[in-house]
């Protein structure tokens, strides 16, 4: 006990010059307010809005409708095209089953990850750098701007995995076995990433991978007993992450889509192969977009869906040039909108392009005195320093699917949220380090933290900027969807402006009156909340098309199954889906296009949408 005690003592007086508690603190202490008063906000934030609006082309539809065919007893990945992997959709399976099919129940849930998310975010900030303010200041940026609705899987995975493995790597433990413990957690948390987005997955675990193989070296066992812990670490990890995938092999296996499921895996680590070999030998000078697993479905008014071939948010339109025939695929704003007159398209070109001087910045910063520490062997500074390389590395996860595939708000504002953690240690670690210095690195050690504040700050600001003013990045900007209650099947019940509901309840109609609940209804090239609110099922395989993912016989076969199935009614939308002039529908499927003109009775025309029905006999 009085070891316990001493060792206690020893934990709070761990401080910086500055008088900041650093690492394991004894509970008495971490109980704070901070979260409580960030959650206090989140609900009353959230229940602002969280009716407000409904997206025709949003993933919230295709959460839905993949929902509902998986409640039918579809298998995934041989029934029905995911896009993602299965924990995807299986919480909102299992709230189908509670609750029956709701539109509202799945908003909740993504708000209620948004909150975790935001928690987990202030708890974490508060224990490294012993800041209230930092701490609800961090807790509540998340919650005002939580990333585009129905994809906050993506965020809330890179700040608990980061939360884990700071656990596993940075804050010390009074007893060994609790290390231990947290690798064990970061297994199954990295488990867990992969049965949501295996993409992600791999990329947390190339991040673990990096932190097993430096950290060794800033330990006082020395490099030789430390990388003998790792390998001991790494195993514990990966049996961790792979006791996560059992029970759901083995329902893969009972249904009859393992092999399906395990393909899945064996693409994507098939796909990083192949960009290795390319960026190795230097052959090949194609996109990364061009080798890349199919994308399942795309946003195109405010939400987005993950894989890159998706289409941009609406709003973006507007500060984006259009592209030309050539471009199939939605390309990043000019660097010349950094110094655009106009607020909107330069503080959305800063979004875009700040993150990454700021992340060199951070890594040449931090990394450089991560390397002089380990040489003097100073190793308290080490894990100071290592922590904001560990929460960069953490939002670089999510980095390559906005910038290389989607550079637009949905996309970047799920960046955003763990990218705010890392700058906020990072500039912390700047200023306590600034601080404490003395003779002739006191200038240079002010004058990187003033540089770092010069970037961070800008970067937090334009963010905010751009967040608050769209939906698409989950913020209160849906709240201007006021006006009319917009009421459809499945728990559709959202309040909308006057204009989007004379669109939406002309939609609605038109398709209710014309298809019969069992009947066939197909929408091109994406608004799968149209299947679900009208409870009409679709044929297709994958409810997401476009120019940069069509295969070279999609008219064909397009035509084909309109031929086979026979839908009682196909919506047309004429909005450019990688705003470019080759994404129009009625461009790059064209022969699709005037068979369904020739072959159905235009019934409706709403804002670039047509609706079909089939042609009613003449009269007799």
């Amino acid at each position: 006990m009085e070891n316990r005690l001493k060792v206690e003592r020893m934990n709070i007086a761990r401080r910086d010059p500055g008088g900041k508690e650093i690492h394991t603190l004894p509970k008495s202490i971490t109980k704070k307010w901070e979260p409580w008063l960030v959650l206090i906000v989140a609900f009353f934030y959230y229940l602002s809005y969280y009716r407000n609006g409904l997206n025709l082309g949003g993933e919230g539809g295709t959460v839905g409708v993949l929902a509902l065919r998986l409640l039918e007893g579809q298998r995934p990945f041989v029934d029905t095209f995911l896009g993602y992997n299965v924990f995807w959709f299986y919480p909102i399976v299992g709230l189908f089953k509670v609750f029956g099919p709701n539109y509202l129940i799945v908003k909740v849930y993504f708000f209620a990850i948004c909150t975790l998310t935001a928690l987990l975010a202030t708890l974490l900030t508060r224990r490294v750098t012993g800041s209230s303010l930092l701490a609800v200041g961090t807790g509540l940026l998340l919650v005002i701007i939580p990333g585009t609705q129905f994809r906050n899987y993506l965020p809330f995975l890179a700040i608990l995995n980061m939360c884990t493995l700071f656990q596993v790597f940075i804050f010390s433990h009074t007893r060994q076995w609790r290390r231990w413990a947290w690798m064990g957690v970061a297994g199954l948390v990295l488990g867990l990433t992969y049965l949501i987005r295996i993409d992600v997955g791999i990329l947390v675990t190339i991040v673990t991978l990096t932190l097993l193989l430096i950290c060794p070296w800033s330990e006082k066992s020395g490099p030789l007993r430390g990388y003998a812990a790792a390998l001991k670490g790494a195993l514990t990890i990966g049996v961790f992450a792979f006791i996560v995938h059992i029970p759901v092999f083995w329902d893969a296996h009972r249904r009859g889509f393992q092999d399906a499921l395990i393909g899945q895996y064996v693409m994507w680590f098939r796909y990083l192969e192949d960009k290795g070999r390319e960026v190795f030998s230097k052959h090949q000078k194609k996109s990364p977009l061009s080798s890349l697993p199919p994308a399942p479905s795309t946003t195109v008014n405010s939400d987005s869906q993950a894989l890159p071939q998706s289409a941009p948010e609406g709003t973006d339109a507007k500060v984006m040039k259009m592209g030309s025939d050539k471009q199939s695929t939605l390309s990043r704003p000019p660097l010349a909108d950094l110094i655009q007159r106009k607020p909107v398209r330069r503080t959305f070109a800063w979004v875009i392009y700040l993150p990454i001087p700021i992340a060199i910045f951070i890594f040449i910063g931090m990394g450089g005195l991560w390397l002089i520490h380990a040489c003097k062997r100073n190793f308290e500074e080490c894990h100071q320093v290592l922590g904001p390389l560990l929460a960069l590395g953490c939002a670089a996860i999510l980095f390559p699917q906005y910038f290389f595939f989607r550079p637009d708000t949905p996309h970047v504002s799920e960046f955003m949220v763990p990218f705010l953690v890392a700058m906020v240690f990072a500039c912390f670690q700047a200023v306590r380090i600034a601080k404490k210095s003395s003779g002739k690195t006191h200038v240079l050690a002010w004058g990187y933290a003033i540089a770092l504040l010069c970037l961070c700050v800008p970067d937090t600001l334009a963010h905010v900027l751009n967040g608050l003013r769209r939906e698409s990045s989950g913020s209160i900007a849906a709240i201007k969807n006021r006006g009319n209650e917009f009421v459809a099947y499945n728990g559709v019940r959202v309040l909308v402006g006057p204009e989007d509901f004379a669109e939406l309840q002309g939609i609605y109609s038109t398709i209710v009156q014309n298809a019969q609940p069992g009947d066939w209804v197909v929408c091109y090239p994406y608004l799968p909340t149209i299947n679900f609110m009208t409870n009409r099922r679709s044929y297709e395989f994958n409810l997401y098309v476009d120019n940069a993912t069509k295969g070279k016989d999609f008219d064909e076969i397009t035509i084909n199954k309109l031929l086979h199935f026979r839908p009682a009614v196909v919506v047309i939308s004429h909005q450019p889906i990688n705003q470019n002039r080759a994404s129009y529908f009625k461009i790059w499927a064209g022969r699709t296009y005037e068979f369904i003109k020739s072959h159905y009775q235009l019934a409706a025309v709403y804002d670039e949408k047509e609706i079909f029905v089939q042609k009613k006999p003449p009269a007799p």
